[in-house]
């Protein structure tokens, strides 16, 4: 937003804020693509991946792991109620954010 104002994406409007919708169809509760959808580009308004509704769960972030290992980029998993501000280059988490790095290990 070069001119300045507010972007609030929630589930899957999240998700379309990032380079690729890829992470809807991964992991246990994953959405299927019935529909065949080939092109899973998206709007590419930040650099990284973006796991809404993470459960929490020490299992559900080794899953996002395999997944940000296999894209080779970092996923932001974010619990319901928490959420990023980004205001320029600035990252603030709010709630019990994480960040899955595949370049660090230990995250």
């Amino acid at each position: 937003m070069q001119k300045g104002g507010m972007l609030i994406g929630v589930s899957a409007g999240s998700i379309l804020t990032t380079p690729t919708i890829e992470i809807a169809g991964y992991g246990k509760d994953a959405d299927e693509n019935h529909v065949g959808l080939q092109d899973k580009h998206a709007l590419g308004l930040v650099d990284f991946d973006f796991a809404p509704h993470w459960d929490g769960e020490e299992d559900s972030l080794d899953s996002l792991r395999g997944y940000a290992d296999t894209i080779g980029t970092e996923v932001y998993a974010c619990q319901d109620g928490d959420g990023i501000v980004i205001d320029g280059k600035v990252i603030e988490l709010y709630g019990d954010v994480r960040l899955i790095d595949p370049r660090k290990r230990g995250i």
